[in-house]
């Protein structure tokens, strides 16, 4: 049996092949007649479309980063860290500007108090995720990344009136959706390593 086809409006779409069959159904309780493309034009004197994927607008992009983190050493006055995993027993950081586990800090000391346990902290900066965009018919006029504090990062998506209630699919992989209207998608996580970005908008 062939794929699953929809049927409407007029004239024919060439990604319904010869190789496909559709089946079509001429009333109730009738066995269904199933058909390949010769057959089905010459059965509906090319009065049909079969519309594919390409009818529908598609934004792909992938969102990878590299944590950069280390384990031991020196920081740098006026940069941004975070700890997400716990600070081990024996490390000290208040006194370079540690506040609090998923929260981002900014180093007011290059050393800190005690860290010989191999607490792991995390460049921010550094480890800003990079997107790459892989498709768009879409037409995505912007993008940005934001820090909004206690570990987690949004990253927004902008397009004037193209995100309609209703139409719009997002499969996302590996991050969180926040909201949407019609002109912006906003996605969150706390970590953007390597997450798939798939919008679908269904005409």
């Amino acid at each position: 049996m062939g794929k699953p086809i929809n049927v409407k409006g007029t004239g024919v779409v060439n990604n319904f092949t010869d190789k496909d069959t559709i089946l079509v159904y001429t009333g109730p309780n009738k066995i269904p007649k199933q058909l390949n493309k010769t057959a089905l034009l010459k059965a509906v004197e090319n009065n049909i479309t079969v519309p594919g994927v390409s009818e529908a607008l598609i934004y792909k992009a992938l969102i990878t980063a590299t944590v950069v983190k280390t384990t031991s050493g020196v920081l740098v006055i006026g940069k941004e860290y975070v700890i997400f995993d716990e600070v081990k027993d024996g490390d000290d950081f208040s006194n370079v500007g540690y506040v609090a586990l998923n929260t981002p800090f900014t180093a007011t000391g290059t050393t800190p108090t005690s860290w010989t346990a191999e607490t792991e902290i995390i460049d921010i900066l550094l480890s800003q995720p990079t997107l790459i965009v892989l498709e768009d018919n879409i037409g995505i006029t912007s993008t940005d990344y934001a820090d909004v504090g206690t570990g987690q990062y949004t990253y927004n998506f902008h397009s004037t009136s193209k995100f309609i209630n209703g139409k719009t699919y997002l499969p996302i992989n590996a991050v969180g959706i926040l909201r949407y209207d019609n002109d912006i998608i906003t996605l969150e996580s706390d970590t953007y390593a390597n997450a798939g970005v798939e919008i679908i908008i269904y005409p």
